[in-house]
């Protein structure tokens, strides 16, 4: 599975989430290099990446599309996910929570604590979030 590579494209609902995850978890139960314990915190990942996009970027505009890729190369899993929408100004790296009130704005710093990379990039159409986890 060394050069193996999925390419999904998934209408903006929030059941696509629900899709990525399940695939992305047979991808990696299949490589058998991931336990069960990192492959839930790759899901969960996954999940809120996909929300954000959902909810955020295109405001549950159900018309979008949503883009991901997968693959395992150099001992870590690979998923990018890639939105056509307005650019997004997340600031990974320097993530600070909200309130303790604020019924919202945890994905972020839930993403970073569950892979072991996170890139973002803003695209000439669009935005691209790619997440990596070290995999045995």
């Amino acid at each position: 599975m060394s050069n193996d590579k999925i390419f999904l494209t998934l209408p903006s609902k929030l059941w696509s989430a629900s899709i990525v995850r399940h695939v992305a978890r047979d991808f990696l139960i299949l490589s058998g290099k991931a336990d069960c314990a990192m492959i839930d915190d790759i899901e969960v990942a996954i999940g809120e990446a996909i929300a954000n996009v959902v909810n955020h970027t295109y405001q549950r505009d159900e018309t979008k599309i949503i883009s991901v890729y997968m693959k395992i190369e150099d001992g870590f899993f690979e998923i990018g996910i890639r939105d056509f929408g307005p650019k997004n100004v997340i600031d990974f790296e320097n993530y600070s929570p909200p309130p303790p009130m604020s019924e919202s704005g945890r994905g972020v710093g839930l993403i970073n604590s569950l892979v072991d990379e996170v890139k973002y990039e803003e695209t000439c159409r669009g935005n691209l979030l790619v997440l990596r986890r070290k995999i045995a």
